[in-house]
C-alpha cells in the first residue's frame, strides 16, 4: 500500500463511525464497461474479476490525460498538470514485465490511446504459458490457460467469456484493430485482465507495466490461536448456452478457506452438451499455500513458471518448498498430447458460436510427465526488490504415444530500473511427431536470450536471439516452440512526455525443412499532446518480406480524443498480404491488392450509469459496417444492469445484421442472474448464467485480499457507517449522519 493510499484511508476513517445494521453493497456505476461479476468495475480502470486478488491498474484520471491542458486561456500550470497526468498514465520508456520476464521484440511495448493503455495480448499470453488463437476475420481471440480454462474475447458481441459464461461486456470494441499478424494485436488492459486472469499494475518507480497471475503469498508465519481449519467461501456457477441445433452447459464450484496457517483454494468444473453426457468432469485444482512459502497443488496446473522450456499443462501434483535463498519444485502427472478438443460443426462467422451439433471428445491425458527444478538467488526471498536476480535449473522427462523426451534446462533473470536481461537454454533427446506432423528424432538444443536496456529516460535499446532445434518436442504438441532461428533488435526514443518513436527489425529462419525466411521492420510514432483540443495519434507501419517472393504491408493510423464524458476515435488501416497459391506454406506466393478501411466512432457517457456508443466503417470495394450500443449499470435500480446493441455489414453483394441484448440482475443473497441473447443471420443464440455464493463467512473478503502472513491476524467487524459531525470520537444519535453506499 502506498503512502498516499494510507493517508487517504486514515483521513476517511477519522470521519466515520460504525453502528450495527450496515447493509451489503450493490453494483456500482460503470461508465465505460459492464462487469457481470459483482462488484462492478469501471472500464477505464481495468479492474479484474471480483473474488480474486487480481486488480489491474490503468492509472489515469477520469477525464484523460488531455482533458485539462492547453487551449484558449490555458496556463503553464494547467499544461504542467496535464503532463503529470500523462506521466502517471504510463511512464516514459515503460517496458512490459510478465511475472519476472520482460517482453522483447517488435511488438512488446505498451501504447497509449486516449486515456487507455493497450498491450500486446499474444506476447503476454505466450509468456504466461497459455495457448492463444487470434482470428482476424472473425475478430475473436481464444485463450487456453495453463490450468485448462478457455476464455474468449469476441469483438462483434463486445464480450469476454470464460468457460462459456460472459464475464465482461465492454461498451465498444470498434476501435480495436485486428492486424493480419496476430502478434500486432493490441487490446486495452480492461479486456486483457479478465481474458488472461491477471493483475496489471503500472510500476512508476521501475518504469514498467507489471503483469502477474495469482494472489499474494506471505513471507513469514503469524502465530494466532484459531480453529485447525475454516471455510471462508463456497461459490457456484451454472452456464447454459443454447444454439440453433445444440446446447452446451457447465457447472463449477469454487471454494477457499484456511487449514492451520495456510490458505487453500479449490476450483472444479464439469460440462456437457449435445452429443455427449450432460456432465463430464473436465478439470479440478486444489492449491494450498503457507506463509513460509510452501505450496502444494493437486489436479490441473501449469509448469514452467521459472523455466519457460518446461512449460506444460499437467494433471497430477506439484510440491514447492523454500530453503533460504533456494526454492525447490517437483511435479509429476499426465499431460495431454494434443492442444484443444476437436470441435465439429459449422461456426457462426459473426459470433464465433457453433451452429451445428458439437462433436465433443473427452480430452485424453496420455503422456506421463515428471520433472523438478530449483530456483536460487536473492530474489527468492525478496521478489519485489528494485534489483531482481534469479537463477533456475531443472529437468523433465515425458513419454506418451505421440512424443517422448528428456531434457535439462536452466535460466537466469536479472533486472533493475535500467536492465531487463533474461536467458533460457535447454538440451535433450526427443522422439515423436511434431506439431506440423513432421517426424522428429534425436538431439535438440534451444536457447532464448533477450535484453532491454534503458540508456536514459529518452532512449531504450532491446535485442533478442532465439534458436529452437528441429528435433525439440514438448509433452503437448501445441506449436509454441516451432523450429526456427530468430534475431530481433530495436530502439525506442521518447524525448518528452508527448512524443515517442520506435524502430524494430526481425528475421526468422524456419528450421522445419521449408527453408523459408521472413524479415520484417516495424516503425511506430505516437503523439500524446497535453492540449485538450488535440487527439492522441498513433502511426505504425510494418513491412514484411518472404524468401519465397513477395512482400506484405500493414499500416495503422489511430486518433483518439478523451473528453470528460465523450470519447472520439478514428482508425485507418491499409493491408497488403501475401497469398500462397498452393495448399501449403511451401507453395509460391503472390501479392494481394491492398485493402483499406476507415472507421470513426464515439462513446458518450450520459451519466454515471448510462453509456451510448456508435461507429461507422468504410472499406475498399464500397463495403460498409456499423454498430450502435447502449448500456446502463442502473436500470431503475442498482441491482439491474442492461445492455443492447445493433450492428450491420454490407459488402456490396450481401447485407447482414446482428442484434444483441444482455441483462444482469443481482438477486438476494449475492446471487447473480445473467441472460445474453444474440441474433444473427444464422439464427439466435442464448446464454444463461446463475452464480453466487453457497456459503460465505464474515471473514471471507478480508481473508481473500490479504497476504498469508497477515491472514490469521484478521478480525472482523460490521455495521453502518456514520460521519462524526461533532468530531468527538463517539456515536451521537441524532447528530452524526449515516453514510449510504459506503463499504469498509
Amino acid at each position: 500500500m502506498t503512502a498516499s493510499i494510507r493517508a487517504t484511508l486514515a483521513l476517511a476513517m477519522s470521519m466515520i463511525m460504525l453502528a450495527p445494521g450496515w447493509p451489503s453493497p450493490a453494483l456500482g456505476a460503470l461508465p465505460f464497461g459492464l462487469w457481470v461479476r459483482p462488484p462492478a468495475a469501471d472500464d477505464n480502470t481495468g479492474n479484474n474479476k471480483s473474488g480474486k486478488n487480481d486488480k489491474s491498474s490503468d492509472k489515469s484520471s477520469k477525464d484523460g490525460p488531455g482533458s485539462t491542458g492547453e487551449g484558449p486561456g490555458s496556463t503553464d500550470e494547467e499544461r504542467k498538470k496535464a503532463a503529470q497526468q500523462l506521466e502517471k498514465l504510463l511512464p516514459r520508456g515503460a517496458t512490459i514485465i510478465v511475472g519476472d520476464r520482460a517482453l522483447a521484440g517488435p511488438f512488446s511495448a505498451p501504447q497509449v490511446r486516449g486515456n487507455r493503455i493497450f498491450l500486446p495480448v499474444v506476447g503476454i499470453a505466450r509468456t504466461l504459458g497459455d495457448q492463444i488463437i487470434v482470428n482476424p476475420a472473425a475478430r475473436t481471440v481464444e485463450v487456453r490457460r495453463q490450468t485448462g480454462v478457455v476464455a474468449e474475447f469476441n469483438a462483434p458481441t463486445n464480450q469476454v467469456r470464460e468457460g462459456g459464461a460472459v464475464i465482461l461486456v465492454v461498451s465498444s470494441s470498434a476501435d480495436i484493430i485486428f492486424a493480419p499478424n496476430p502478434e500486432e494485436l493490441m487490446l486495452p488492459v480492461e479486456i486483457i485482465a479478465p481474458l488472461l486472469d491477471v493483475s496489471i499494475v503500472v510500476d512508476e518507480g521501475q518504469r514498467a507495466v507489471r503483469i502477474v497471475r495469482g494472489g499474494p503469498r506471505g513471507s513469514s508465519p503469524t502465530s494466532v490461536n484459531h480453529a485447525p481449519w475454516e471455510i471462508y467461501q463456497v461459490d457456484y456457477a451454472y452456464n447454459l448456452n443454447l444454439y440453433s441445433n445444440s446446447f452446451y452447459q457447465n457447472f463449477a464450484i469454487n471454494a477457499n478457506g484456511r487449514i492451520n496457517d495456510g490458505r487453500f483454494t479449490l476450483v472444479t468444473n464439469l460440462d456437457g452438451g449435445t452429443g455427449s453426457d450432460l456432465f463430464i468432469f473436465r478439470r479440478g485444482t486444489f492449491t494450498y499455500d503457507t506463509p513460509d512459502g510452501r505450496r502444494l497443488i493437486a489436479g490441473d496446473f501449469g509448469t514452467g513458471n521459472d523455466l519457460s522450456f518446461l512449460s506444460s499443462t499437467v494433471r497430477g501434483a506439484l510440491v514447492q518448498r523454500p530453503y533460504g535463498e533456494t526454492r525447490l519444485t517437483a511435479f509429476a502427472g499426465r499431460s495431454r498430447s494434443g492442444v484443444l478438443p476437436v470441435r465439429g460443426g459449422l461456426i457462426d462467422p459473426v459470433t464465433g458460436l457453433p451452429l451445428e451439433d458439437l462433436d465433443r471428445f473427452e480430452v485424453s491425458y496420455d503422456t506421463n510427465v515428471i520433472g523438478s527444478y530449483a530456483s536460487f538467488g536473492p530474489s527468492v526471498l525478496k521478489p519485489t526488490d528494485p534489483t531482481f536476480l534469479l537463477f533456475s535449473s531443472g529437468g523433465i522427462y515425458f513419454g506418451g504415444p505421440n512424443a517422448s523426451g528428456q531434457m535439462a534446462t536452466g535460466s537466469v533473470k536479472y533486472s533493475t530500473s535500467r536492465h531487463q536481461f533474461q536467458a533460457d537454454a535447454a538440451a535433450g533427446s526427443f522422439k515423436g511427431i511434431a506439431f506440423d506432423e513432421r517426424r522428429a528424432e534425436g538431439f535438440a538444443a534451444v536457447v532464448d536470450v533477450s535484453e532491454v536496456f534503458n540508456l536514459n529516460e529518452s532512449f531504450t535499446l532491446q535485442g533478442r536471439f532465439a534458436h529452437i532445434g528441429p528435433n525439440f518436442l514438448t509433452p503437448q504438441s501445441s506449436g509454441a516452440f516451432n523450429p526456427m532461428r530468430l534475431a530481433q533488435g530495436g530502439i525506442a526514443w521518447r524525448p518528452d512526455r508527448s512524443f515517442g518513436a520506435s524502430l524494430n527489425g526481425s528475421t526468422v529462419k524456419r528450421l522445419d525443412g521449408s527453408d523459408q525466411t521472413d524479415r520484417s521492420i516495424t516503425a511506430t510514432t505516437s503523439f500524446t499532446p497535453s492540449s485538450k483540443w488535440l487527439p492522441t495519434l498513433l502511426l505504425t507501419h510494418t513491412h514484411t518480406t518472404n524468401s519465397l517472393g513477395g512482400t506484405s504491408d500493414y499500416t495503422l493510423i489511430n486518433a483518439t480524443r478523451e473528453l470528460k464524458r465523450l470519447r472520439l476515435f478514428g482508425n485507418f488501416t491499409r493491408v497488403r498480404n501475401l497469398i500462397f497459391t498452393g495448399f501449403s506454406e511451401k507453395s509460391p506466393v503472390r501479392e494481394s491488392p491492398p485493402g483499406m478501411t476507415l472507421t470513426a466512432g464515439a462513446l458518450i457517457r450520459l451519466n454515471d450509469s448510462h453509456v451510448l456508443q456508435a461507429s461507422q466503417s468504410f472499406g475498399s470495394g464500397g463495403s460498409l459496417g456499423g454498430d450502435f450500443d447502449w448500456m446502463t449499470s442502473r436500470f431503475f435500480t442498482r441491482r439491474v444492469s442492461l445492455g443492447a446493441g445493433f450492428g450491420y455489414s454490407n459488402s456490396g453483394t450481401s447485407f447482414s445484421t446482428t442484434t444483441r441484448f444482455l441483462t444482469a440482475i443481482e438477486l438476494p443473497g449475492r446471487q447473480m442472474l445473467q441472460l445474453s441473447y444474440i441474433q444473427t443471420v444464422t439464427g439466435p443464440q442464448v446464454l444463461f448464467q446463475l452464480r453466487g455464493p453457497l456459503f460465505r463467512s464474515r471473514r471471507a473478503e478480508a481473508a481473500q485480499f490479504t497476504s498469508l502472513s497477515e491472514m490469521n491476524a484478521h478480525g472482523a467487524f460490521f455495521g453502518r457507517v456514520y460521519q462524526d459531525v461533532n468530531l468527538n470520537g463517539r456515536f451521537d444519535a441524532g447528530i452524526d449522519l449515516p453514510q449510504p453506499d459506503v463499504q469498509v
